[in-house]
């Protein structure tokens, strides 16, 4: 087992014996065959008690010589005991080659470059934090459970230094209150929309992005619908549920008409509750119609079975002024007609249910018209930026219209890709920051888009607090975590998370050499052996994962020093880093001091009759916590 050194020993005695003979030879004439010659040698030294000076010389080359034929053998050795059938490997990548990023291979990814999101820092060897920014048109998934740090060290940064559009889902406010102030001192649009906030919310009507007139009106209405009914993204998964579906989608089509053409404006969803609930022969404005309906409701009324027959009779024969509109109604409300009474009431009753937040009169009045436009938000002549802020409480209540605007924002920014000379033509880059996004359920369009809506111009930036969150919206086959090249995470706070972070760090190789002493009892004596081997482990093992260094605080409950970071890149060594603090950052949290713009287009400031903005109170319950 252990014969190659040996061998190595004895070819390393031979070459010493032959180098020194030859030099021997050359010098002096030496031949090592005749006695004659060794007895003068021998003699010599018997007198001079030394060497000829001749004989000494290749006496040291012989010596080099053997200590190169033995680190050669040593190499050799090593190689051969690293051979597998697949060919050669060194000792260090036989079992894997995961390794952390080193700085210089940080820059070549073009982290540095100062441009693009903010997914961490980078501390250099004189302990300054450098921003690590990512540019590229690829998707960042950040794992960020709560109090990890993601608002002030990824959420915040970004919305300091990104110079595009931006659509941000601000659970609590926190983001807008950091950063709409530094955005609108750009020059840019600013749009501050909460749906449930009786003073200040921008507002934004979905209804009015629905093309009518055009061959697009019922697929935009069929979105619409799907949104409302289908409020966890799981699909319609029973008869009420279709067929609520179908016959929303209809009185979506003809209340936005029969509004126009009958009271010259746009409608809203608060009419299409309106229409569902107690019909469309009641005089009065939008919100006398809203009134009266809530106090129908507080009165106990309800429509009976003659005055429905009259309003889908009433449907069948309205003339829209549209073809399409016309053949689309009057077949959604024959359809309706025909059934049995309790169907028929059990149908209107699921589209009627899922549209009850509009009974509520803020919300009503911040959907009932649109300061801006999805158009506005790539090719407006300054970047536009629209928060979508809720509460914690609110967010089951306002999910379906915040799924109803993410689903037509994609789904018209991806719908026609304008080309010249080859380049997509498009005024701003939209970044896309979704904190929280699993609370919306599951989005049929952003899970698909997310392969091909880079080519529109559009980048997301998802948060997710581990991976059980994302999939108990998107399933276990969620195409998310692939769609997205650059995933960044902290400390996970499940076991579940830490073994995908550990998958994802991969495998690398550890050397271990070991010695043993073997005793021979009958001969006496003892043998020394070494063995060498490979093992392979992860880079990173999920406990290690789950003992990242998190935020430090000091007694205050104050951040006083930031976390790890692992910032994984598609075909690169994974980058171990630390979270970049905004407040950290004198430049950043100068920008961040600025006061909350309000409603801001194209630098005015836009009334509304919502008079004062909530931007102070949004402001005052924001904290540089670790969010």
């Amino acid at each position: 087992m252990h014969i190659f050194p040996r061998i190595i020993a004895l070819l390393s005695m031979c070459v010493f014996v032959s180098v020194t003979l030859a030099g021997w030879y050359y010098m002096l004439d030496f031949d090592p065959s005749d006695v004659e010659w060794w007895k003068w040698l021998y003699a010599y030294f018997i007198q001079t008690n030394e060497l000829p000076h001749e004989i000494l010389i290749p006496f040291g080359g012989g010596f080099v010589a053997m200590i190169a034929v033995m680190i050669a053998g040593r190499i050799l050795m090593e190689q051969a005991g690293n051979k597998t059938l697949s060919g050669e490997r060194d000792s260090g990548s036989l079992h894997g080659t995961a390794r952390f990023a080193e700085d210089a291979e940080v820059k070549g990814m073009g982290y540095l470059r100062g441009k693009g999101v903010v997914v961490g820092g980078l501390q250099d060897k004189f302990k300054n934090a450098a921003m690590l920014r990512h540019d590229g048109p690829e998707h960042v998934l950040a794992f960020a459970p709560t109090r990890s740090g993601k608002g002030i060290s990824v959420v915040i940064p970004t919305l300091l230094t990104w110079p595009g559009s931006t659509i941000i889902l601000d659970i609590k406010g926190e983001n807008y209150a950091k950063t709409s102030g530094w955005r609108a001192a750009q020059g840019q649009n600013v749009f501050y929309f909460e749906p449930t906030a009786p003073e200040g919310s921008a507002r934004y009507n979905p209804l009015e992005e629905i093309r009518i007139d055009t061959d697009f009106q019922i697929g935009d209405c069929m979105n619409v619908a799907k949104m409302i009914i289908d409020t966890s993204g799981k699909g319609l998964q029973n008869f009420w549920e279709q067929e609520g579906f179908s016959w929303l989608s209809t009185a979506i089509l003809h209340v936005l008409y029969r509004v126009r053409n009958e009271e010259k404006r746009k409608a809203n969803l608060a009419d299409v509750l309106h229409f569902l609930s107690v019909g469309d022969d009641e005089a009065g404005d939008a919100e006398q119609k809203l009134d009266a309906l809530v106090k129908a409701k507080a009165d106990g009324k309800k429509k009976d079975e003659d005055g429905f027959e009259k309003l889908l009779l009433d449907m069948e024969g309205y003339e829209h002024g549209n073809e399409g509109a016309d053949k689309e109604v009057r077949r959604g409300a024959s359809r309706m007609r025909k059934r049995a009474g309790n169907e028929r009431s059990g149908v209107s009753s699921t589209a009627t249910a899922q549209l009850a937040i509009f009974a509520d009169p803020i919300i009503a009045r911040n959907t009932s018209a649109c300061d801006f436009t999805i158009a506005d938000l790539m090719n407006a002549d300054q970047p536009t930026n629209v928060y979508l802020v809720l509460s914690p409480a609110e967010i089951g209540r306002m999910k379906a219209l915040i799924r109803i605007i993410l689903n037509q924002m994609l789904t018209r920014l991806t719908a026609k890709m304008s080309h010249n000379d080859g380049e997509t033509l498009y005024k701003h880059r939209m970044l896309l920051m979704l904190d929280e996004f699993p609370q919306l359920g599951k989005l049929d369009i952003f899970e698909s888009s997310l392969a091909f809506m880079a080519g529109y111009g559009l980048k997301a930036f998802l948060i997710t607090q581990d991976l059980t969150q994302l999939q108990s919206a998107y399933t276990r086959d969620e195409s998310i975590i692939s769609n997205c090249h650059v995933r960044i995470a902290y400390a996970p706070n499940k076991i579940e998370t830490a073994r995908v972070l550990s998958d994802m760090t991969g495998k690398t190789t550890v050397v271990q050499r070991k010695r043993s002493v073997s005793k021979n009892l009958e001969r006496g004596g003892a043998s020394l052996s070494e063995s060498v081997s490979e093992t392979s482990r992860s880079l990173m093992t999920p406990d290690e994962c789950m003992m990242m260094t998190g935020l430090k605080y000091d007694e205050d409950g104050r951040v006083t020093a930031p976390g790890e970071v692992l910032v994984f890149t598609a075909g690169k060594p994974t980058i171990k880093g630390q979270q970049y603090l905004y407040f950290f950052d004198e430049d950043l949290n100068a920008r961040s001091k600025l006061k909350p713009s309000g409603n801001v287009k194209a630098g005015t400031q836009i009334e509304s009759r919502n008079s004062t903005h909530p931007a102070e109170g949004v402001a005052s319950r924001s904290k540089a916590g670790g969010s």
